[in-house]
């Protein structure tokens, strides 16, 4: 799985079984990825830009914005919405002979949505969350060929 790491407040390592806490699968250790905490009463947000280049006419483009609702009786709302947009990179090795086929520039877009949605009192945290990811890619196909997919 994929995780934007804009949300997360701290990553836990644990080494060792741990079955019992976490389920059968946690044999040899556990990585638990703890998000923010609800924030003061109220609406808080935060909005990330950046930009770059990889060089030859590529183009980087990222937002992420971050929301958190939370009231004083202790619900809340929390989202994210993260997309990236690279244009124009090419992963082909300049050196090839072009008789593998014709150099072009690859995409690649990806959009996260969260939501979490609960109510925490005292050590007491109940809560709904969802996540999605939708990915696009352009890749050449492999070392020797180079077609446009």
């Amino acid at each position: 799985a994929e995780l934007s790491l804009a949300n997360i407040q701290r990553i836990e390592i644990v080494r060792g079984s741990h079955s019992t806490l976490y389920g059968s699968s946690a044999i040899g250790g556990v990585i638990n990825f703890i998000t923010e905490k609800n924030m003061k009463p109220g609406l808080n947000a935060d909005l990330n830009l950046q930009t770059g280049t990889f060089g030859e006419g590529s183009f980087d483009f990222t937002q992420n914005l971050l929301l958190n609702y939370t009231t004083h009786e202790g619900f809340y709302f929390s989202g994210e919405v993260y997309n990236s947009n690279v244009k124009g990179f090419d992963a082909t090795v300049k050196n090839t002979p072009p008789v593998f086929g014709s150099y072009d520039k690859d995409n690649f877009d990806k959009t996260d949505i969260f939501g979490k949605a609960g109510y925490a009192a005292n050590n007491l945290d109940l809560f709904i969350a969802y996540k999605r990811t939708d990915q696009k890619e352009d890749i050449d196909d492999g070392a020797f060929a180079d077609d446009d997919n």
